[in-house]
């Protein structure tokens, strides 16, 4: 079963740079496209250091630039990934 992307949902940013839109589009386009898991997605993208947050492995965060991440979580027995926010490196409410 390919993975899938849902970011509809999710916090933006405003007046996100350029060049982190570029690398999440990148990760999106690859699990979308492909059917790829994140985590490969964020190894195409380059520099991206993908990690999960809790111990269940269902929250994970990859990085845009210095200051910039997109949070996510993941359901594995889907194998969806639910983007939750789009932007800075604070934890979106209820994490």
């Amino acid at each position: 079963m390919p993975w899938t992307i849902d970011d509809l949902h999710a916090t933006p940013t405003p007046n996100l740079p350029r060049t982190c839109a570029s690398t999440y589009y990148a990760w999106r386009r690859a699990i979308r496209d492909r059917g790829i898991h994140p985590k490969d997605a964020a190894e195409e993208v380059g520099d991206a250091n993908y990690e999960l947050y809790n111990g269940a492995g269902t929250k994970g965060t990859i990085r845009m630039s210095q200051s910039h991440r997109v949070w996510f979580t993941l359901n594995s027995d889907t194998e969806e990934v639910i983007v939750n926010k789009v932007g800075t490196h604070q934890q979106p409410r209820g994490w």
